[in-house]
């Protein structure tokens, strides 16, 4: 199954009405501009509702054509500024609206004049996030949703991963984005000018504390940005959260949905769960069947290539890397919205996914891939497996009673630095992508465990799962989290009777692809080194689990599999800034259930190549 081909502009000429009103069903009033293809018969409908300002979406970002080119081949295109935000009326507040406005856009933008009265939803990130809650309450006129890099919830994975608040993601998002175009809208100039200012100097603002009273975003003012520091105070996961939630209510949409992610996007993990909840429990059978997931060698926005800033080891694929969403997005809506046939949907659940190293892409039917075998690996040392350099290692074997246990100290004031990985939003922002991690590795509160060189040809694909048996040596404490909460010590035991589960060490992205050049070790690109992977306890639904990008290993490169351990930067706020605990990371059989990792392979060759 190939991509469709590239295609430019469509026999349609098109004219745009722009501030077109629609009236919610409070009274509010949204506006809109709306592309007509010039054309007798009456077209479907594709709708954009977005918070960064409806005029943005005629230059043509590094993701997405403009509403001109998708009107062209024919479609009534309709682009919403949401409430509160660009010309729309009402007052912006994160996520609350989204529901209601949205089905009431929905049906209006279905009884426009030259609307045949079939809608299809698209857009990227927050804009991804109105489509679900649309889908949710399943209005009559809705035909399919196209969200690409969205999450499935708002608390995990969105502003709190794994009880981290994310930092470098929300604050400067919020300053430079929402916020000032809140503050836009309401005409308060003064704000606007203070929130560029700061959204300037982002990483200058990440080192302040406390977050309750952020400056840039008026604590004092509920009408800057009040969801920010409700966020704040709502640091678990309780009904604040769980009301805007979209997993656990998959078997209330009944559209086919076609999910784009990047193995390097804030919202991978989202948004595969997203396609994996939709075939499991999507509301009817043809909503089941009809998911598609493009998974990409991209970040969060640099999907455009080659013009597009992303990082170097990512632009160095070639244009084999390209995205194929606007052609791809193209066929799903001339197939479902204008019933034409098509081998791009309506054939059954659809993986593509980009193995990088090999530099291809793969299809599966399903997700983990066909065939995935998941090895357990122990992790066993000396009791020295600090930096790149130490004894650690990684093997099917488990180790036998008496073994040592490797330590090191966590000092909140210095965590290990995030270097590349998944983020949001923009390289230029931060680091994200594939990064070699050679300088993190060398730091001595960094636990590296490496398996012996790899024997065969081996794609790694997946979900990776990990329990590192994990506490602190000063104390004796267990670590553990409890509904989001951090660590406190509680649960006083004795080091030798440690045996709580904390989630994995994770591989690490860390070189150009998974062909790894001699004496190079080929590592697992999964999640940034914000993460606080030790010291947490798994999900209470079942073991952490981190999609990662699909590698080559090859033997005759003598490449390896790394796994590595490290308390990294948490949640400042909340954890103590004297005496730093001394972690232990046991290694011994004795333990309840000893240190190990789960690594997803798939024998050579079993993928069907594109």
């Amino acid at each position: 199954m190939g991509w469709p081909p590239s295609t430019g502009a469509g026999p349609c000429q098109v004219t745009k009405q722009a501030d077109v009103p629609a009236r919610m069903r409070d009274g509010v009033v949204l506006k809109a501009d709306v592309y007509r293809p010039a054309v007798h018969e009456a077209v479907p409908v594709i709708l954009m509702r977005t918070q960064y300002g409806k005029a943005g979406a005629d230059i043509q970002p590094s993701r997405l054509q403009t509403p001109f080119w998708f009107a062209s081949h024919c479609y009534l295109v309709v682009v919403q500024d949401i409430r509160g935000l660009g010309a729309s009326g009402g007052t912006f507040y994160e996520y609350a609206n989204d529901a209601d406005d949205g089905y009431d856009t929905v049906e209006w933008a279905a009884a426009l004049p030259g609307s045949n009265g079939k809608v299809g939803m698209y857009g990227t990130s927050y804009v991804g996030a109105t489509q679900w809650p649309v889908a949710i309450r399943t209005p009559p006129h809705l035909v399919t949703i196209v969200p690409t890099n969205t999450s499935s919830d708002y608390y995990q994975n969105w502003t709190y991963e794994d009880g981290a608040f994310r930092l470098a993601f929300i604050e400067p998002w919020m300053m430079g984005s929402i916020a000032r175009s809140a503050a836009r809208q309401r005409g308060d100039l003064t704000t606007v000018a203070e929130l560029t200012e700061a959204g300037h100097n982002a990483a200058s603002w990440e080192h302040y504390r406390p977050y309750a009273s952020f400056p840039p975003l008026h604590p004092g003012d509920p009408a800057v940005a009040p969801y920010f520091f409700d966020a704040i105070r709502h640091p678990t996961y309780d009904e604040y959260w769980t009301r805007w939630s979209i997993r656990g209510h998959y078997d209330q949409v009944t559209v086919p949905v076609l999910h784009f992610e990047g193995w390097y996007d804030a919202f991978l993990a989202d948004g595969v769960e997203n396609f994996t909840g939709m075939v499991a429990h999507g509301g009817t059978a043809a909503a089941r069947a009809g998911q598609r997931i493009v998974i990409g060698p991209w970040d969060h926005l640099g999907w455009g290539r080659p013009g597009s800033i992303t990082a170097p080891m990512l632009k160095d694929i070639g244009p084999v890397a390209n995205s194929p969403i606007n052609e791809l997005m193209l066929a799903w809506f001339d197939h479902y919205l204008k019933g034409q046939s098509s081998t791009v949907a309506g054939s059954g659940p659809t993986v593509d996914y980009f193995e990088m190293g090999a530099n291809r892409w793969r299809s599966s039917t399903a997700w983990p891939v066909p065939g995935t075998r998941f090895t357990r690996y122990y992790l066993g040392s000396g009791g020295h497996a600090n930096t790149s350099i130490g004894d650690g290692t990684l093997s099917a074997q488990a180790p036998g009673a008496g073994g040592p246990t490797d330590t090191y100290r966590y000092d909140p004031s210095d965590p290990v630095p995030s270097v590349g990985g998944h983020s949001c939003c923009a390289a230029i922002s931060g680091p994200q992508g594939p990064y070699d991690q050679g300088p993190v590795e060398q730091r001595p509160d960094v636990l590296v465990y490496t398996t012996a060189p790899l024997t065969e040809g081996t794609e790694v694909t997946g979900p990776t799962h990990g329990h590192p048996v994990c506490g602190d040596l000063r104390t004796g404490h267990r670590l553990h989290r409890q509904a989001g909460r951090p660590a406190r010590g509680r649960d006083r035991a004795e080091p030798e009777q440690w045996h709580p589960e904390c989630p994995a060490a994770y591989f690490t992205g860390a070189r150009r692809t998974g062909h790894s050049r001699p004496g190079q070790r080929v590592h697992h690109p999964c999640v940034a080194d914000q993460l606080p992977v030790s010291g947490w306890e798994p999900d209470p639904a079942g073991d952490l689990q981190q999609r990662v990008p699909a590698v080559r290993a090859e033997p005759e490169h003598r490449s390896a599999l790394r796994h590595r351990h490290h308390l990294a930067g948490s949640r400042p706020d909340d954890l103590p800034r004297s005496r730093p605990p001394v972690l232990g990371v046991a290694a011994d059989r004795a333990v309840r259930r000893p240190s190990r990792a789960h690594l997803n392979h798939l024998p050579d060759g079993r993928v069907e190549r594109r």
